[in-house]
């Protein structure tokens, strides 16, 4: 396997990579029209006063005319397609109660943030594979198809990229395929590869991570059943590794056909990536 620094290959995780850090409003306060008693809503944002009428996604305070697709109450402001009450402002499609800010496809209550088409979600290990992400002994403790890898069940195919790490951290894997499609949490379905197994992610509303052991050895892995000919390319990223930001000590071990090609290692802080390594196939 080869290994370039960081900027020599274009290797990135995906859009939805940081979970809750900035509420993106889709609507905003200034736009073309502005706002005056008696006039128009701006779209997108702006309020009208009493008696107005609100245009798509516009405010609308005591006696005004309700948003396109939304309701407003006295002092809300609804955008298109949310509801809110209590003042809180709901962006599209969002949903939101008690003054919290959600974002586009996010539904927040208690003035939590949403982000946009969402990040690593609860219920801890797990992607788009089969059922593993279960603590094991033997590879009996694991269902067909897959192997016991550092006491966590992993799937095994022609190509398996698996990811370890002891310390309580959040790490992500990103594997590219040969094509260019990228594997990671936020698109764990490829071309041919799967992220079955997802460890450790942390969610910073409730300052927690939600691990398979927390005390043990965490594991992400992919795995390929019918990989393409080609080169890929694969590295591991920090997303949360403490208040401190320490840097975690991560190994990342490729098996093809069974045997293991070699291992990689290195360490990772919070909003860091890893050399890019490459390897071919077949």
């Amino acid at each position: 396997m080869r290994a370039y620094a960081l900027g020599a290959i274009a290797l990135v995780v995906s859009a939805a990579a940081l979970v809750g850090c900035s509420s993106d409003d889709e609507s905003s306060s200034t736009a073309t029209g502005g706002a005056a008693t008696g006039g128009a809503g701006n779209e997108g944002g702006g309020t009208v006063s009493t008696g107005g009428a609100g245009n798509q996604g516009g405010a609308v305070t005591a006696g005004g005319a309700g948003t396109e697709g939304g309701s407003s109450t006295v002092a809300g402001a609804g955008n298109e397609g949310g509801s809110v009450t209590g003042g809180g402002a709901g962006n599209a499609g969002g949903a939101v109660t008690g003054g919290g800010a959600g974002n586009e496809g996010g539904a927040v209550t208690g003035g939590g943030a949403g982000t946009a088409g969402g990040a690593e979600t609860a219920g801890g290990a797990g992607g788009a594979g089969p059922d593993t992400g279960n603590t094991c002994a033997s590879d009996d403790d694991c269902v067909e198809g897959a192997v016991c890898f550092d006491n966590v069940c992993v799937m095994d195919g022609d190509i398996r990229i698996t990811l370890s790490w002891d310390a309580l951290a959040d790490l992500d894997l990103v594997v590219q395929e040969p094509d260019g499609t990228q594997i990671d949490f936020g698109n764990p379905s490829g071309t041919n590869g799967y992220l079955d197994v997802d460890d450790c992610p942390y969610y910073d509303q409730i300052d927690a991570y939600d691990c398979i052991d927390a005390g043990g050895t965490h594991v992400e892995n992919v795995f390929f059943d019918s990989p393409a000919d080609g080169t890929y390319l694969f590295a591991v990223r920090g997303y949360y590794t403490g208040a401190s930001s320490p840097s975690v000590n991560f190994t990342v071990t490729v098996t093809v056909n069974g045997t293991v090609l070699g291992t990689e290692t290195g360490s990772v802080a919070t909003d860091e990536q890893s050399d890019v390594f490459e390897f071919d196939y077949p």
